[in-house]
């Protein structure tokens, strides 16, 4: 199909936000390509500190902060490629307690490290890979990024400044730096598969605003993989407002949890009342010996 003349892969319903405040598991996927981080690609040290800022106050509203919530989280950082920044030990869903969990390393404090030593755009030296992919550019990966999202997820919250550029398994010969139907078409698919699976799959987009192109433009690929409401499914913003939506996200997504506790009324017990006979008078003759 053309581009700009529709979609060629269907959309699914997207699942209904979480119910259930007391145990979640929540990935947050975090664009770093070129065009957040790399001045020559219109990014900036700013952009990356205000996403690190936004992401940092969302892991702080979701820690359980001595309350009996308990929510674990996976994060991940995706460009041309994806790389896994916060997770236990062997993989999946970490928790974040105050105190760092033993068995799994996971604390509130590890999960801070990890998204505030989060390479940006040209100061990226860790993933060469991002940067080797026939261009010398981070690409964005949206289905890379949710195929790395564990099972089990109740909720993946995607921050990303444009459209997809790259899938897993893309062709660097026939895939350009430019918006590709193909590559919004494996992203689709892959969200419906983290839907199918009763995930809520929400998308912030802090970005340029590009109309046009595969599936009619930058609204229409949003909608795509997440759903058709504004505001609820998909989140368009700037880098100021990215704190705010992250609250208003963790408020629906993350409801608070309420532990419902049976109070046993006071049982009584009546002894029945016990009497107690008088005493006995035994009158003895002592026996004389003769």
């Amino acid at each position: 199909m053309a581009a700009g003349l529709g979609a060629c892969v269907s959309s699914s319903a997207n699942s209904g936000w979480p119910t259930d405040g007391c145990t979640l598991k929540v990935a947050i996927l975090i664009d770093r390509s070129s065009s957040v981080g790399d001045p020559n690609y219109g990014g900036s040290s700013a952009n990356a500190q205000a996403i690190k800022d936004a992401t940092n106050a969302l892991l702080e509203r979701l820690s359980p902060n001595g309350s009996n919530r308990y929510v674990q989280v996976f994060i991940a950082a995706f460009a041309t490629n994806v790389h896994p920044i916060y997770q236990p030990w062997g993989g999946g869903f970490a928790d974040i307690p105050a105190t760092r969990n033993p068995f799994t390393g996971g604390s509130i404090g590890a999960a801070h490290n990890a998204v505030n030593n989060l390479a940006f755009g040209s100061s990226i030296t860790g993933y060469p890979d991002d940067y080797g992919s026939g261009t010398g550019r981070g690409r964005t990966n949206w289905q890379g990024a949710m195929a790395s999202v564990p099972g089990g997820a109740n909720l993946v919250i995607l921050l990303t400044d444009g459209d997809p550029t790259w899938w897993n398994g893309a062709n660097p010969a026939n895939n350009d730096e430019f918006i590709q139907e193909e590559d919004v078409d494996k992203a689709v698919n892959q969200a419906n598969d983290l839907k199918a699976g009763g995930t809520r799959v929400v998308a912030v987009h802090f970005g340029q605003k590009l109309n046009g192109g595969p599936y009619g433009g930058w609204e229409a690929r949003l909608k795509a993989i997440t759903g058709p409401a504004s505001g609820s499914d998909y989140f368009p913003t700037d880098y100021d407002g990215l704190q705010w939506v992250l609250n208003y996200i963790t408020n629906a997504g993350a409801p608070v949890c309420n532990v419902t506790t049976t109070t046993q009324p006071p049982v009584t017990i009546t002894q029945p009342p016990v009497t107690i006979p008088p005493p006995t008078t035994t009158t003895r003759t002592p026996v004389v010996p003769t």
